[in-house]
C-alpha cells in the first residue's frame, strides 16, 4: 500500500491484521520506481497488473479508498 496524505486510508491494513489476530507488526518503507509494475485493486477483488503510478492515480480518484 502506498503512503498517501491520508494516514487513516495509508494503513488499513494494520486494522485488518489485528482484525485477523495478529498482534505484533514490523512495518517497512522503500521506495518503487512509478513505472514500477504492481498488482492493485480492492480487497476481494481481482487484481490488475499496471504501473505502481497508475495504481496510485487510481486509489487517490476513488471516492472510498478502504479496502484497495
Amino acid at each position: 500500500m502506498p503512503v498517501l496524505q491520508n494516514f487513516y486510508v495509508s494503513h488499513q491494513w494494520l486494522r485488518e491484521l489485528k482484525r485477523s489476530g495478529a498482534r505484533t507488526y514490523v512495518g517497512v518503507y522503500f521506495k518503487l520506481d512509478s513505472k514500477e509494475l504492481v498488482y492493485a485493486g480492492k480487497y476481494n477483488q481481482e487484481h490488475r497488473h499496471i504501473s505502481f503510478g497508475e495504481a496510485i492515480k487510481e486509489i487517490m480518484s476513488l471516492e472510498d479508498p478502504l479496502g484497495y
